[in-house]
């Protein structure tokens, strides 16, 4: 089944993802290359076209480097239900598909070519289906530039991928449908007018309508990197590509048709040190209709304009992030077994998810506090603010004991949470240390705190990935963060589970000593009891790596006690740009 089929049959089938108003859909519309075209093609003209595939050009915000293409590569599966493949370095596909063009030796057999011919067949059935990172400009030691390529498999793809990321994504800045490059502007417009571009240049031109009509608007965006661009300079860059392709409708600046966009990348080994410490990327211009580009809706749930706020509330960002990993939607099923205020069950709730909380703090679900204005504020709250559904309900009660049957299986599309690990507030689990539990009085019953104890970290792990196996339906995705320690010690451990795949992991150094990852793991088989309590054994075996990690910060700080001075100093220098170090 090609790319196309799957997008016509998922759109149609598939569950109904999260809309939009009908000003937000209009205003978005302008971003996506589905302008009305002003020819007439047959179907299979346009199946042909369809098929071709679209190189786009991913600018990405300086924020959260290692979370930046798991976030796409959750929202194209999402509005396509197709894979990414890793990055490439762009001149690595171009020397593999003219190796497969060469012309083989004489001494070959027929049969030879023949599985030769069907093997490149099958790698180029493999590359419809799915998307293709490139690293960009500067190869993989570019990698934390914000300019990287992304090949759809069609047009079809790249325009569902731009409506998604202008409905939800953080870190796209601009989606672009890639033009031409160049290392100057010059090389840019040379590039467009070049004889050999010209059938492909016309072709693009062929579906917008600002190129064939007067009663089409259009608008430039000129932006810089690493610089400004100067408004006479905007001006001189806009009047030439005009003149070279020959538009034909308005400009129009506040609601415009179709968008174009033209950028300098002037962050080069030269001049890094001029501009904050940027990391270092080819010097490179760009130029192409613009797609679309994440609309900052998360902003809108800052959390100092909050009325529910704990020590441990997520970032709104962050939050928005994880509901992306979560492939969260309209209709979803949404579980967060440690709530707390509810920062993340708000970032679902704005996708139309259905959400479900639980914690073991009764004091922070249902008491709540009172707040500046003398009122009393609690988890539900949040959501009245904001004019967000309220969750289908939060329950007192941890991952250790769920108030769950024990038959209930396969009931949420996510689970998106952040356990404690004993950081800023330590993990407790229902129970104590007296065996013979009292029966509560009724009339203090409302204010009866339950007794807790300690829930150690490798348990508390164990417990998550034990009931998101049998709780998640098979395809479901469990999105957490992870304590990590920056590379000192057991950088490469991750608690594992039978039943779950592992998707993706995205690393954010908090301090000098310790972050935390952002791990995406998905459901891939029916619950097994069996096999689930085999596994767990064998993960709590003595010395198991599960439950050294209980003394993480105990391990950590024997090794930085024992380094060299010029360790110590070196690991003190060294710089963190946006929730990374470079």
């Amino acid at each position: 089944m090609t790319a196309t089929k799957k997008l016509r049959e998922r759109n149609g089938c598939g569950r109904t993802r999260v809309g939009t108003s009908d000003e937000t859909r209009a205003s978005v519309s302008v971003s996506v290359s589905a302008s009305a075209s002003v020819t007439t093609t047959t179907e299979a003209e346009e199946d042909k076209e369809d098929k071709e595939r679209v190189r786009l050009l991913c600018v990405f915000r300086q924020r959260y480097i290692e979370f930046r293409l798991p976030e796409v590569e959750a929202l194209v599966k999402l509005a396509t239900g197709l894979p990414c493949k890793p990055p490439t370095e762009p001149s690595a596909r171009a020397r593999a598909s003219a190796s497969a063009s060469a012309p083989t030796n004489e001494g070959n057999t027929q049969s030879d070519e023949g599985e030769k011919h069907e093997k490149r067949k099958e790698d180029e059935d493999e590359d419809e289906e799915c998307f293709q990172w490139e690293y960009p400009k500067g190869g993989k030691k570019s990698s934390d530039s914000p300019f990287w390529y992304l090949v759809a498999p069609t047009r079809a793809a790249a325009n569902a991928l731009a409506t998604v990321i202008n409905e939800r994504s953080v870190l796209v800045k601009v989606l672009l449908d890639l033009w031409s490059e160049g290392e100057s502007f010059e090389d840019v417009v040379q590039d467009l007018a070049a004889e050999e571009n010209k059938e492909q240049v016309d072709k693009r031109k062929s579906r917008l309508a600002s190129f064939h009509t007067d009663d089409t608007s259009f608008k430039f965006i000129a932006d810089g990197f690493g610089r400004k661009l100067k408004t006479k300079e905007q001006g001189e860059l806009i009047k030439q590509l005009v003149a070279l392709l020959g538009f034909k409708g308005r400009v129009e600046m506040k609601q415009p048709d179709e968008l174009y966009y033209v950028c300098h990348a002037c962050v080069s080994t030269d001049n890094s040190a001029a501009v904050a410490g940027l990391p270092s990327f080819a010097n490179m211009w760009y130029f192409g209709q613009y797609l679309g580009s994440g609309q900052g809706y998360f902003m809108k749930y800052n959390l100092p304009d909050r009325v529910y706020l704990g020590p441990t509330s997520m970032d709104n960002e962050m939050a928005a992030i994880m509901a992306n990993m979560g492939q969260v939607e309209k209709g979803s099923m949404v579980f967060d077994p440690f709530v707390g205020t509810g920062s993340i069950l708000v970032s679902c709730a704005h996708f139309g998810a259905i959400t479900v909380g639980g914690d073991i703090d009764i004091r922070v679900i249902q008491w709540g506090k009172t707040s500046k204005k003398g009122e009393k504020v609690d988890v539900w709250s949040n959501f009245d603010e904001y004019g967000l559904p309220r969750p289908l309900a939060l329950l007192r009660c941890d991952a250790h004991l769920l108030p769950f049957r024990d038959s209930t299986e396969c009931v949420f599309d996510s689970i998106v949470c952040d356990p404690p690990y004993g950081v800023r507030a330590g993990g407790r689990k229902s129970g104590g240390k007296r065996e013979n539990m009292k029966k509560v009085p009724e009339e203090f019953k409302d204010s009866h705190i339950p007794s807790t104890g300690v829930y150690e970290l490798s348990e508390c792990l164990a417990d998550l990935l034990d009931l998101s196996a049998k709780l998640l339906r098979v395809g479901g995705r469990l999105v957490y963060f992870f304590p990590c320690s920056n590379g000192i010690v057991l950088e490469d451990f991750l608690p594992s589970h039978p039943c779950l795949t592992l998707e993706h992991i995205s690393e954010q150094a908090l301090t000098q000593l310790f972050g935390r990852k952002l791990v995406t793991m998905v459901k891939h088989c029916d619950w097994d009891p069996e096999l689930a309590k085999a596994h767990r054994e064998q993960a709590f075996s003595p010395g198991s790596d599960l439950l050294r990690y209980n003394n993480l910060h105990q391990m950590v700080y024997d090794v930085v006690d024992n380094e060299s001075p010029e360790t110590l100093q070196e690991r003190k220098q060294k710089k963190r740009y946006k929730s990374k170090r470079v």
